[in-house]
């Protein structure tokens, strides 16, 4: 159960760490930081199937349709929930 939380926490802290990095390099005019998809997507998609890979391995679900319907939506929800403070970290450090 402990291992399931530490795993989750660890991808979170990944995930907003990397999105202020990238952010920071934008703000600061580092060439391959100015993509969208470099700053949003990467981040999110990398971070999306952590989350869904963890939350596989760690579900108690029998059927396996049941654990890849948890893994698919739970990845998306958390990969949008550490995309979202990541964001609120880097904006309101570095502004819009």
């Amino acid at each position: 159960m402990m291992k399931r939380w530490s795993s989750i926490i660890l991808i979170f802290a990944c995930h907003v760490a990397a999105f202020t990095a990238i952010y920071f390099g934008r703000v600061n005019r580092v060439a391959i930081c100015m993509s969208d998809l470099i700053l949003l997507a990467v981040p999110f998609g990398v971070a999306a199937t952590a989350y869904a890979v963890a939350l596989f391995r760690a579900s108690a679900a029998k059927e396996v349709w049941k654990r890849r319907l948890v893994a698919t939506f739970g990845g998306v929800f958390l990969g949008l929930l550490s995309e979202s403070v990541g964001m609120l970290i880097a904006f309101n450090s570095w502004g819009t």
